[in-house]
Parts: C-alpha cells; structure tokens; sequence
C-alpha cells in the first residue's frame, strides 16, 4: 500500500516532468527563430557559391556615399552604394556588393567603390535583376547572430532541465552531462585566474584582434563567442569588485 508520503513525492515527480516539458517546449519555439536565420543564411551561402558561375558584365558605380542615422543618441554610419549594368539592351540597378552582407567599413567600402568606378558585375541569368560585385565571397553574419542567440538559449534550456532532475533526483541524461562538463571547463579559466583577472582580460583582447583581423570565418566566429562569453563574465567580476571595493571604502 502507497504511504501518503509516497503518493505526494509521485505527484511532485510528475509535476516537475510537465514542467521541465512544458519549459523545454517553450525554449523550443523560441529556438525556431535563430534556426531560421541559420537556413536564411545557407541559401545566402548557396546564392554566393553560386554566384562565381554567373555571366560577367560591365558596370558602373553610379551612388557612393557613406550614409549617417541616428537614434536615441547614437549614431551610426552605413554605406550607401548603387550601380547600373546593362543586360540585353535592358538597364538594371543593384545594391548588392557581397551576397549575405560584407564586414567592410562605410569609409572602406566608400573607398573600394567611389562614385564613377567602372566595375564588373556578375549576374543572375535567370534573374537579371540579380546582381552582386564580389562573386563567390560570403559573409558569415546571419550565421553568428543565430549562434550567438541559440548557444546561450540551448546553454540555459538544458541547465534548467538539469537542474529540475536533480531536484527530482531523476537520472541525467548524456546531453546535460556533456553540458554540465562543457560550462565548468568554460568558466575553469575564469576560476583558475580569479587573482589574476588580466590574463583573462589579455586573452579577450588577443581574440578582439584576431576577430579584428579577420583570418578565417570560422576563426572569427569562435573568437566572437569567446570575447561575448568571456568579456561579459570578466565585465561582471570587475562591477562586482568594484562594489566590494566601494562598500569597504564606505565602512572605513
């Protein structure tokens, strides 16, 4: 016969379960968002793969100007480039210098393309009115936003069904083991220096040049979760210091 006890450890069991269910399905939704800018990106990546196989044309630069908006009291600065071709006896414009976007700067890109430039622009067959300067160069930004979001929301997602396990003393899976791992060898650095925060604040500088340099984009994108991981939680060791340090200034 079941103790009182007993029926009500059963119920907090299944209560727990429809929770940590009901809270992954919501992580899940809203998981769909970055997969979907993941998929934008890997038909812009096809688009770029594609794009070295299309016809060549002359064109000129007939728009180059660096572009400035404000808002809320930060402004920031675009660039604004247009050009024109001709395909068949038909004129068409287009925008579009790298497929997916490009990581020049407003003045550098100013620069690469001044107003009057002649160029080569290669177009879509099928689409004329497709056009890009740089074929076959991709940018990898749809792709770092997805990861910047879905890692941190995949990191909290299985922590708290980790967690909820644990409290029900239920059995952790392969996953959440992996993951429980992964976060102490991430935070190990941060814990091993705890006296000596500049060698972590020395190796976010080292990945902000080499994320600055550009070398590779699966380099850079590495080195964009390392500086937004690591920096983060050196900014909040520092605040924090800086409490503790405010309020023994105060009691003295």
């Amino acid at each position: 016969m079941t103790s009182p006890a007993d029926a009500e450890t059963v119920d907090a069991k299944k209560a727990g379960r429809a929770m940590r269910r009901q809270m992954l399905s919501t992580f899940g939704c809203v998981a769909l968002f970055p997969l979907a800018i993941i998929l934008y990106g890997q038909y812009q990546l096809h688009q770029a793969k594609q794009s070295e196989q299309w016809p060549v044309v002359p064109g000129k630069i007939i728009r180059s100007f660096v572009k400035t908006s404000s808002s809320e009291g930060v402004t920031s600065y675009s660039a604004d480039i247009k050009y024109a071709y001709t395909v068949q006896g038909v004129e068409h414009r287009s925008a579009v210098v790298v497929i997916g976007g490009h990581s020049y700067s407003a003045n550098g890109t100013v620069t690469r393309y001044p107003l009057g430039k002649e160029v080569s622009v290669s177009y879509d067959p099928g689409k004329p009115g497709r056009a890009v300067l740089e074929p076959g160069v991709f940018f990898y930004g749809a792709h770092e936003i997805a990861g910047m979001i879905l890692f941190p929301l995949l990191t909290v997602a299985s922590l708290l069904s980790l967690m909820l396990r644990r409290l029900m003393e239920e059995e952790v899976n392969l996953l959440e083991k992996t993951l429980f791992v992964t976060c102490k060898t991430l935070v190990f650095p941060l814990t091993y220096c705890k006296e000596k925060l500049w060698v972590v604040a020395g190796l976010v500088g080292l990945a902000v040049g080499l994320m600055a340099s550009d070398i590779h984009p699966v380099l850079t994108v590495w080195c964009t979760f390392f500086v937004s991981f690591y920096g983060f939680l050196l900014s909040v060791i520092v605040a924090l210091k800086f409490i503790d340090w405010l309020k023994s200034l105060r009691s003295q």
